[in-house]
């Protein structure tokens, strides 16, 4: 059997960034285009040199997992890596059996000789044009589980500690929040500023109120070690947020068993004074 290194790499590679995307998409996580590229490629050049070597099953599945982390690693950061090196297998494990039922399918209808290199075999086509098709319909199965769950827990209570002083929020769970510190990746949930303002020095609360906030005062506050400036982009324009690191942060369900957890997070206080909620929680966290 002839095998070109050249097509293998590149149906490893758009197999692999399909396959990242899908993941990525699905746990709300913002992409860096030379590192998910670099993180395709690197499968792609695992699949051409897992043809030279010879190892037993048990440590094939081992290498073959290791590999799948490291490219989430390379991808997404470290952050729950957990997460999101089991999603992308899960999704990988999706998405070859619902090509390979496409295929079986496509050839009992007699639809499979039509396509391009049908009557010697697949092509890499014919198996791209698969590929995307089955990335269509695990993105669909993705969003339906997603709204599942963000029917589960729309609602949450958000307990925030700054400076030895505790307030809670009422939380709405938020698909669009995104916002993330550029540096580490950590969530920001974005909390009506007036539920904050208690919380803070009386130094930081005299910043918040003037418009623009002088930016270089910050370095003088209590809390300037905690502080952060978050890149925003909204629908009404491109701007700088606020945020700070609380010493701890806990978020509740309001229903079912009402369990609560501890999550490392920023936030932001804004003005949320027509919100429906005080707070707005990124679906991350809830994966």
């Amino acid at each position: 059997m002839d095998v070109y290194a050249d097509v293998l790499f590149l149906v490893n590679f758009g197999m692999d960034a399909l396959c990242l995307c899908l993941t990525c998409r699905l746990l709300h996580r913002k992409l860096s285009w030379g590192r998910f590229l670099l993180s395709a490629a690197l499968g792609g050049v695992y699949g051409v040199l897992a043809l030279f070597m010879e190892v037993g099953a048990l440590p094939a599945f081992l290498l073959d997992t290791a590999v799948c982390f490291l490219m989430c690693g390379l991808a997404v950061g470290i952050r729950k890596l957990w997460l999101t090196g089991g999603l992308y297998l899960l999704t990988s494990m999706v998405m070859g059996g619902v090509m390979t039922a496409l295929y079986h399918w496509l050839n009992r209808a007699g639809i499979g000789e039509l396509l391009p290199g049908g009557e010697e075999g697949l092509s890499t086509v014919a198996f791209l044009l698969l590929a995307v098709v089955g990335g269509l319909f695990t993105l669909l199965w993705g969003r339906v589980f997603r709204r599942s769950e963000s029917r589960r827990a729309r609602e949450m209570i958000l307990t925030v500690t700054v400076n030895g002083k505790t307030v809670t929020a009422r939380g709405m769970i938020d698909s669009g929040n995104l916002l993330t510190d550029p540096i580490d990746g950590t969530p920001v949930i974005p909390v009506n500023r007036a539920l904050l303002m208690p919380l803070l020095s009386p130094e930081l609360r005299n910043l918040l109120e003037q418009s623009p906030m002088p930016l270089e005062s910050l370095s003088g506050l209590a809390e300037a070690p905690r502080l952060r400036i978050i890149p925003a982009n909204t629908a009404t324009g491109k701007g700088m947020l606020l945020a700070l690191r609380p010493e701890r942060l806990t978020l509740t369900e309001t229903e079912g068993k009402q369990t609560s957890q501890a999550v490392a997070c920023l936030v932001s206080p804004i003005a949320m004074e027509d919100a429906p909620a005080d707070a707005l929680i990124p679906a991350t966290l809830l994966l």
